[in-house]
């Protein structure tokens, strides 16, 4: 019996993609092995909690200070108002 290996997908309709000198075959048999990436997605949603706070910590670090300065502007600028 031959062997051979290859990457698959999963298609938008549920099935696996199966390259087509595989699938025209008959009598093939083929062995599914599954990997799940839990681990990509945790790293992946570690990273963007990560970011969130490194983009929280740059604004407020940006901002620092600047409520006690005196502003050049008052109301009396404003040329159109938005409501």
């Amino acid at each position: 019996m031959n062997t051979a290996s290859f990457e698959s997908k999963l298609l938008p309709d549920g099935h696996l993609y199966c390259p087509k000198e595989f699938s025209q075959k008959k009598n093939a048999f083929f062995k599914v092995i599954v990997r799940f990436e839990t681990e990509s997605i945790t790293e992946n949603k570690r990273t963007k909690n990560e970011d969130k706070k490194w983009h929280e910590f740059s604004l407020s670090s940006a901002m620092q200070g600047m409520e006690e300065e005196d502003t050049p502007y008052s109301v009396n600028d404003i040329k159109e108002v938005f409501s």
